[in-house]
């Protein structure tokens, strides 16, 4: 049995909240719903992988392409997906790592 857990629901910002499984969206992904406001939303929002087609894998292969500085070409050709989504979705990597909430600081 899957267990999901988020530490604030995405929808009304509630800490710890009672999640119930909740069907499934269109695209085949787990839906949940809080049990404090009643709202639906997917298992991977606020992940990298959220309103994605691309399944975790093709995602885990650009992560790993990335970091070794591959190119874009040769990353599509790779997980077999376009230049422009291979783009979009590194894109949205370099961005969600700019973006943390708690970035990590040297000294």
């Amino acid at each position: 049995m899957n267990t999901y857990h988020f530490e604030y629901c995405p929808k009304c910002g509630c800490y710890h909240p009672r999640l119930i499984k909740s069907g499934f969206a269109n695209s085949g992904k787990q839906m949940l719903r809080c049990k404090e406001c009643g709202k639906r939303f997917v298992v991977d929002r606020g992940q990298l992988t959220f309103y994605s087609h691309q399944d975790q894998s093709k995602w885990n292969e650009l992560i790993l392409d990335t970091l070794n500085g591959v190119s874009l070409k040769e990353t599509a050709a790779k997980i077999n997906v376009n230049e422009r989504n291979v783009f979009n979705m590194r894109h949205k990597l370099l961005v969600s790592l700019g973006t943390e909430e708690h970035p990590i600081h040297s000294r």
